[in-house]
């Protein structure tokens, strides 16, 4: 399993679509930085826009973009979808995976290996995000200032953060094996997070599980204060969502004929 991790990893950091990815992150971040201007995708409640509305009237500092970082990271999902082809549905869709399983590589390790390689990426656009809102707010207008408060939600934000991510990705895993397609992959990628955003917002504001399972709204939201508790019934459903569709993914995949 460990050839194909080192396999993947060489094959992806020589891949002209991974540098393309990194190019585009910081080009859109450049541009919202330097416009003051946050970025959202679906519906988003007052109390977030309230934020929103105050942190876009000045210059963003470092802290300052740190704290609008945070509240647009669900723009990560767009990101992370060339990583995740990349990583995952290359072979799958292509149809090399056959060469992979017959020279005695199992399923298991295949499936392993693979999201194993998207974690680290992702992990390492996420850092990536965070270093380069940091760096560009900090060289136009300073560093800015932390309140007490601030490294304790940061910390709290990114684990949320990242974990939520991969709870909106494992479904795109589920839907990658269940049909070998990587549009239809995508598709689900970018429709269902704002559709569960809308549907928590709009129809049922009141549902509990409805907040729950709004993957990008609580990506975006993590620096607001919520109900106590709230942040770790979050996370529990997250890693439901994350271990049963991991489950499934990998019964369809091997009973799959290839």
């Amino acid at each position: 399993m460990s050839n194909i991790i080192r396999a993947d990893f060489y094959r992806i950091t020589h891949s002209k679509m991974f540098y393309m990815t990194q190019l585009a992150l910081f080009m859109v971040l450049l541009g919202s930085i330097l416009s003051h201007t946050t970025l959202q995708a679906g519906m988003q409640s007052d109390d977030f826009l309230s934020i929103i509305q105050k942190i876009e009237k000045h210059n963003w500092t470092g802290s300052d973009a740190l704290l609008a970082s945070s509240l647009m990271a669900g723009l990560l999902v767009y990101f992370y979808l060339p990583l995740f082809y990349l990583s995952v549905g290359f072979e799958l869709t292509r149809g090399t995976i056959k060469n992979v399983i017959t020279i005695g590589i199992s399923r298991w390790k295949f499936f392993m290996s693979k999201y194993v390689v998207f974690l680290f990426i992702a992990a390492f656009e996420y850092v990536l995000y965070y270093i380069l809102s940091f760096g560009i707010a900090s060289l136009h207008s300073g560093i800015g200032t932390f309140d007490n408060s601030f490294f304790s939600k940061f910390i709290q934000s990114i684990g949320i953060q990242f974990v939520s991510l991969q709870a909106i990705f494992i479904i795109t895993l589920l839907i990658l094996y269940t049909f070998q397609s990587n549009i239809a992959a995508l598709l689900v990628t970018v429709i269902l997070p704002t559709l569960l955003s809308t549907i928590s917002v709009i129809l049922f504001p009141r549902a509990n599980l409805t907040k729950y399972l709004d993957f990008q709204g609580n990506i975006n939201s993590t620096f607001l204060t919520m109900p106590q508790y709230f942040w770790i019934k979050v996370l529990v459903v997250d890693f439901i969502v994350i271990m049963f569709g991991g489950i499934i993914s990998y019964a369809i995949f091997k009973k799959r004929d290839l």
